[in-house]
């Protein structure tokens, strides 16, 4: 079943909410690397930090097809999620690029998911990332 368009659309709003007008590509790839640290917390107390991995990385195969600069350099499973990795990729691309490119990655990474475990159960797994920060508009106002 694949992922509802609402469930997809937040990976943007998300982004959006964590970064200034204008930002640089540094606060991008800083914001990006933070969102995966949050999915790693999230999700390793069910599938583990192995399979949260082999899903990050999968996600960046199927992504990589549109965004070169995202293929993995070592294409076997990996034991974690290469934050440095991804940040230096994310800063050399211009911010336009790694805005489109991480969102990508994050949909595909969101759609595997789903393909595994349910569009329910992804948006419920999901929710902790996705929820606002202090001082932001409660769920209903920034996701609806």
């Amino acid at each position: 079943m694949p992922v509802a368009w609402q469930d997809i659309s937040r990976w943007p709003l998300l982004l959006n909410l964590r970064l200034p007008n204008g930002a640089s590509v540094e606060q991008i790839a800083d914001a990006v690397t933070d969102i995966w640290i949050e999915i790693d917390r999230v999700l390793h107390p069910i599938v583990g930090h192995r399979g949260v991995a082999a899903l990050y990385h999968r996600s960046l195969k199927v992504s990589a097809a549109g965004h070169p600069w995202l293929s993995p350099a070592n294409p076997g499973l990996l034991a974690e999620i290469n934050r440095d990795a991804l940040r230096a990729a994310l800063v050399g691309q211009t911010p336009d690029d790694a805005r489109a490119g991480a969102l990508d990655q994050l949909e595909a990474f969101c759609t595997l998911l789903a393909s595994l475990v349910g569009a329910s159960l992804t948006a419920r797994l999901l929710a902790p990332v996705w929820a606002p920060s202090e001082g932001e508009p409660p769920a209903q106002e920034v996701f609806s």
